[in-house]
């Protein structure tokens, strides 16, 4: 929520706590289990990488430790920018059209 409220009214507004915690009963459940999925993705990614750490080559398990990281960031992304825009009425953040 923090980033999307940084995205949208500038660069301090996402320090002031109440611009971002006023916003997340407008989302409703939806996103507690946003919240909830995208920290299930990131425990997920720590605990392939402690796999990984088996690997023998360095720079093979850093590089799709690296890479792995990128995708899992990339999917949360996707899902925040689907939640805003399922939910974009509700929160109110652009002006009516």
């Amino acid at each position: 929520m923090a980033l999307l409220v940084w995205s949208y009214f500038g660069g301090n507004s996402v320090l002031n706590p109440y611009t971002v915690i006023r916003r997340v009963p407008r989302a409703g459940g939806s996103y507690l289990l946003l919240v909830g999925v995208i920290a299930a993705l990131l425990v997920g990614w720590w605990l392939g990488v402690g796999l990984l750490a088996m690997l023998p080559l360095d720079w093979l398990r850093s590089a799709l430790s690296v890479f792995s990281l990128f995708y899992v960031l990339c999917v949360a992304m996707r899902m925040i920018g689907l939640h805003y825009f399922s939910n974009r009425d509700r929160m109110g953040w652009e002006a009516p059209r």
